[in-house]
Formats: C-alpha cells, sequence, structure tokens
C-alpha cells in the first residue's frame, strides 16, 4: 500500500516578543539541531539535508522541541489504495 505523509507546520507572528514566524521556525531549529549534535544525538559527518537527517527518533525529538517553543508540527499518514 502506498503511504502518503502530511507535515503541516502551524505558526504565527509573536506579538509579545515581536518575533516573525519565519524567524520562528528556521530561528528554533538551527539552535535545536546545533543542541543535539553537542548531546552527541546527531554523529553524521559532512553535509547532510535535513530531509535525511531527521528521521525516526531525530524527527520526533525536533518536533518535540519546537512544541516546547509553541511551533505546532502535524505529521499525517494516510493510506492509499493498493497498487
Amino acid at each position: 500500500r502506498e503511504v502518503r505523509h502530511t507535515i503541516e507546520l502551524i505558526e504565527a507572528y509573536d506579538v509579545e516578543k515581536h518575533h516573525t514566524a519565519m524567524g520562528r521556525t528556521t530561528g528554533y531549529t538551527a539552535p535545536s539541531a546545533a543542541r543535539m549534535i553537542a548531546n552527541g544525538e546527531l554523529d553524521d559527518n559532512g553535509v547532510v539535508f535535513p530531509e535525511l537527517l531527521f528521521i525516526g527518533s531525530r524527527y520526533q525529538t525536533m518536533v518535540d522541541r519546537l512544541a516546547e517553543r509553541g511551533v505546532l508540527v502535524i505529521h499525517r499518514e494516510v493510506q492509499g489504495e493498493e497498487s
């Protein structure tokens, strides 16, 4: 069966801190990844595309860290028809 994954990122302008949604989503992801490297959670070498690096438990760790900062990530899996 084919499985389709849909990932929705929910974020908005932070009125109190005057942070844009784009600034928050990009600005929170990089330090979270740096923290994972510092903690030994990411041990890949060289240039690695985020789409290939953040899979499985690494993906969930990043989603959890974004959620701690109020950025909501919704992941849906839709089962397709049999081929």
